[in-house]
């Protein structure tokens, strides 16, 4: 059996930096559960975006 698709798109830690020190500054980190995506977290995601450069989301389960 072969692995998983998305294996290839998780990041090592020093690849995950790389990207983000390539990101225009500031950089804004936000967190959640988006697993019913809905207007409010669009806005919420819209309002986090306008307070840096560049935005980075991580999803939790």
């Amino acid at each position: 059996m072969s692995a998983p698709a998305f294996l290839s798109k998780i990041a090592s830690r020093t690849e995950a930096a790389s990207c983000v020190a390539a990101l225009r500054h500031p950089v804004v980190f936000t967190n959640g559960v988006f697993d019913v995506l809905h207007r409010g977290h669009a806005v919420y995601l819209a309002q986090a975006r306008e307070l840096g450069a560049s935005l980075v989301v991580a999803l939790n389960t």
